[in-house]
């Protein structure tokens, strides 16, 4: 009566799910944890390039003290004490564009403003 089944037909029928089940459940981890190292790449690769973005910035900036102007720097100086920010620098970038920008995600915070800003103020 059983002379129609492939040999080891049943193993066969028990084994295939399994497998799919398998190659299914590897390649469903495989992608949560690349896409989780891709995410996390990302935003390592974004908050290096941000850093070293701000810096070229900075390197032809002229930052504000009291020698340089002082009733910015006082200005800056209130400011910040009201606001409860600490460790804040303002420099004077060079352009004529009316920009300003801040950045703040490490120390020391950042505040710049553009020339043609500044001297428009």
């Amino acid at each position: 009566m059983t002379d129609y089944l492939y040999p080891n037909e049943r193993l066969t029928l028990l084994i295939s799910p399994l497998l799919v089940g398998g190659v299914t459940a590897f390649t469903s981890l495989a992608t949560v944890c690349g896409s989780a190292l891709f995410v996390l790449a990302m935003v390592a690769v974004a908050y290096w390039m941000n850093r070293a973005h701000h810096a070229a910035l900075l390197q032809h900036a002229e930052p504000v003290t009291a020698d340089t102007s002082s009733a910015l720097a006082d200005l800056i100086e209130r400011t910040a004490a009201r606001l409860d920010v600490h460790n804040v620098r303002t420099f004077v970038a060079g352009g004529q564009a009316l920009n300003a920008y801040t950045f703040g995600l490490g120390d020391p915070k950042g505040v710049a403003l553009s020339a043609g800003l500044f001297r428009a103020l």
